[in-house]
């Protein structure tokens, strides 16, 4: 019996009979450099299945076979020798068992625990009344006048927000919406978190390394009751799954163009019941309804490569300067790619408002180093060089090198 004819009688590939045969668990007779089966190969091979049934490893199977054929486990004590084996294997299988068993049980304890989240009553934040003390016209900076509102749990939830000078802006259903909404054609709210989701493991455990340095600078800042902001959250927001391990005393601002973004985290941050002072706003531009100089930490997680995608001045640090405070933190990190590479081309086809030196690393560092603030510590966090089919952008092309640049500054 020749190969092919031989696998399709055991429902298995030419590919695993010819492992077999490499390791020497089936050993054929080998005709004109064609292997010839017979029924005592049929035997080995039924018994290499069998064996893998009862979860047998290859070297196990292996040692098991060789005992047959130089004994055919003729008498007792040859006998009594696999009975050993498949003993061992038994009692093996047993422990595996116990473990399983376990891990099933506590597979219905973390569905139960993660249900009970879920299903529990959401609780619904607003405006805390700790921020509002920050609401001043962006433009002549006198505080804004506050009226129809509605308050529940010290928080605000629906209300008008005014100046003299006629800047307006709304409170519903506990988000700023200001009316600053100029949003570019090629941008739209990722909903689906596409942008992550296909993400390789590989990429996943850089973007966690660059966490992890972000999150040990924080923590190395007392951020009670400082006021730490956030934008540009269509493609990450690293607040959202920090807010576990940061100063419950703090304040957290969040920031997007896209009300739909806006309102998905509202929910998914007020399902975690935190009991955290966030002020979630909708606002495209870096003209926020805030007090200059109120400003003690600007995160920037991705921030200034979204800003870019759709904006010819991509420094989006200067842009809210007038915020920061006299000792503000600015800390994140930045993606950056290889001038004129094939990822860079593609990025600039998809966004043609993109500025021609975005995502270059020394050309984001320098414009840095223009504005009032020091370097307090930066590192290069490493390359990805598959990041996976990424939408709604591909942060790299395949075989080329997407970078992590990550930095710490304090304005001076």
């Amino acid at each position: 019996m020749k190969i092919g004819d031989f696998a399709r009688q055991f429902n298995i590939s030419t590919h695993a009979v010819r492992y077999y045969i490499n390791i020497g668990l089936l050993v054929p007779t080998s005709r004109n450099n064609q292997f010839v089966f017979d029924a005592n190969d049929m035997v080995d091979l039924e018994e290499i299945l069998k064996l893998k049934q009862l979860h047998f490893s290859i070297k196990e199977i292996h040692n098991i076979l060789s005992l047959k054929r130089i004994s055919n486990f003729s008498n007792t004590s040859d006998a009594n020798d696999y009975i050993d084996v498949l003993n061992r294997k038994k009692s093996q299988l047993l422990l595996e068992q116990e473990d399983l068993v376990r891990a099933v049980d506590s597979l219905h304890k973390e569905m139960d625990l993660v249900s009970r989240r879920v299903t529990k009553r959401l609780f619904k934040g607003g405006v805390p009344f700790s921020v509002m003390q920050y609401f001043y016209c962006p433009y002549c900076q006198k505080p804004l006048d506050f009226s129809n509102v509605k308050i529940e749990n010290q928080q605000i939830l629906e209300g008008d927000l005014a100046c003299s000078c006629g800047y307006t802006a709304d409170i519903r259903d506990g988000i700023v919406l200001t009316h600053d909404s100029a949003v570019s054609p090629y941008d739209y709210p990722d909903l689906e978190r596409k942008c992550y989701k296909d993400l390789t493991p590989t990429t996943v455990s850089l973007l966690q390394k660059s966490y992890k340095w972000i999150v040990n600078h924080l923590n190395s800042i007392n951020l009670s009751g400082k006021l730490i902001l956030e934008s540009h959250l269509n493609a990450f927001c690293f607040l959202y799954t920090h807010f576990d391990i940061l100063d419950k005393n703090a304040i957290y601002v969040l920031v997007d163009c896209f009300p739909e973004i806006i309102t998905m985290y509202k929910e998914k941050i007020d399902s975690l019941n935190l009991g955290l002072n966030i002020l979630y706003m909708v606002n495209s531009s870096s003209k926020y309804p805030l007090k200059h100089g109120c400003l003690d930490i600007h995160l920037d997680y991705f921030s200034t490569n979204e800003y870019s995608l759709f904006h010819e001045n991509y420094n989006l640090t200067s842009t809210i300067m007038p915020y920061f405070g006299e000792k503000s933190h600015f800390i994140g990190t930045f993606f950056f790619l290889k001038k004129n590479s094939q990822s860079f081309m593609e990025l600039k086809k998809r966004f043609p408002q993109m500025p021609d030196d975005a995502f270059l690393q020394p050309v984001f560092k320098k414009s840095i180093q223009d504005l009032p603030i020091s370097m307090m510590d930066e590192e290069y966090t490493g390359f990805a060089v598959n990041t996976g089919n990424n939408q709604p952008f591909p942060l790299c092309v395949k075989g080329e090198k997407l970078g992590l640049y990550s930095f710490y500054y304090t304005k001076v």
